[in-house]
C-alpha cells in the first residue's frame, strides 16, 4: 500500500487511536498518523503528525475513515446507565477521536467515507453526526479475513472463481447464541433441498458445550432432511477458498454482540431472496 501511494502520489495514512486517552485538551488539537504498514513486514512505519492535512483536501480527494476510536462512556455498555456517566450519546465530543479529526481538518471538497465497525445510533446513515458523504453500516458485510498481502492480494481473483451452486457457508462459533440449530430446526427444509450448509466454528472441538451442539446440529438436520457439513477452526486461506465458491453463506444468529450479524432476516424473508 505504501509504495502504492508513493506511485500515485496519494497520502495514504492509518489514523492511530488506539493509545489515546479522554484528554480533549490534547485530542482536539493532535492527530498521530502512519503510512500504510506492509502486512509481511514486523517493522511498524514512524508516526507523524496529520495536522498537515488539514489544509490538503480539494475537490474529489477521498478521505476514508476505518472506525470509531476512543469514545466516552456514553457509548460502552458497561458504563453509559451508571450514575456516573451524564455524556449525551448524541454530543459528538463524547466521540474524541472522531472529533478531533473533524476539529482540525476541512472535509467540506473531500468525498468522505466512514466504516464505523460499532453499531451506533449516532454513527448511523439516519443521525449521521459528523456529516460524512458515505457511511458504509458495519452490518453490511461479512467480517473480514484479513491476513499477509499474499492473502489480501489472493483476495482480487476471487469474483473470478466458479462458484458451486450446492453450497451454502455458515461461519460462526458452536453457541446456541450463534442459531445454527435453530436454523435448522425452523428452516424450509425444501427449500434447502439441493444445498449442503458447510458450518465452519470454534468451539466443536474445545469443550463438551461445543461438541454437543454441534452434534445436535448434525442429529437435526439429519432428521429434516438437511446435508449440514460440521467443519471447526481451518486455516483462513482454507475458509476463504470456500467462501469465493460457495453460492452463499448464511448468519442467523438469536442475539449477538458482533454488529454483523445485527440483523436477522425471518425465515420467510430469506425464502423470498433464495
Amino acid at each position: 500500500p505504501a509504495e502504492a501511494a508513493k506511485s500515485a502520489k496519494i497520502p495514504i495514512v492509518v489514523w492511530d487511536a488506539r493509545k489515546w486517552r479522554a484528554n480533549p485538551a490534547l485530542n482536539r488539537t493532535h492527530v498521530s498518523c502512519m503510512v500504510c504498514p506492509n502486512p509481511d513486514s514486523k517493522m511498524r512505519p514512524p508516526k507523524y503528525d496529520c495536522q498537515s492535512l488539514a489544509q490538503g483536501f480539494g475537490e474529489g480527494d477521498l478521505l476514508l475513515i476505518i472506525g470509531t476510536g476512543t469514545v466516552s462512556c456514553a457509548h460502552k455498555p458497561a458504563l453509559k446507565y451508571t450514575s456516573q456517566c451524564t455524556d449525551d450519546p448524541l454530543a459528538k465530543h463524547t466521540f474524541y477521536s472522531l472529533d478531533s479529526l473533524d476539529k482540525i481538518t476541512d472535509t467540506s471538497k473531500a468525498v468522505t467515507v466512514h466504516f464505523p465497525v460499532r453499531a451506533l445510533h449516532a454513527l448511523s446513515s439516519e443521525v449521521n453526526l459528523f456529516g460524512y458523504r458515505h457511511i458504509v453500516p458495519d452490518d453490511s458485510f461479512f467480517k473480514p479475513l484479513g491476513g499477509s498481502s499474499e492473502t489480501i492480494g489472493w483476495m482480487s481473483e476471487c469474483h473470478k472463481n466458479n462458484k458451486t451452486k450446492d453450497d451454502l457457508l455458515y461461519v460462526a462459533r458452536f453457541r446456541d447464541y450463534k442459531g445454527q440449530l435453530k436454523f435448522v430446526q425452523q428452516a424450509d427444509a425444501e427449500l434447502l433441498e439441493g444445498f449442503t450448509i458447510h458450518m465452519y466454528g470454534a468451539g466443536g472441538t474445545e469443550d463438551v458445550v461445543g461438541r454437543q451442539y454441534a452434534s445436535d446440529i448434525q442429529s437435526t438436520a439429519f432428521r429434516r432432511g438437511i446435508s449440514v457439513s460440521i467443519n471447526h477452526q481451518v486455516p483462513k486461506q482454507e475458509l476463504l477458498h470456500h467462501m469465493c465458491t460457495a453460492a452463499g453463506q448464511i448468519l442467523w444468529p438469536e442475539k449477538d454482540s458482533n454488529p454483523r450479524a445485527g440483523k436477522r432476516l425471518t425465515l420467510p424473508e430469506m425464502k423470498s431472496v433464495m
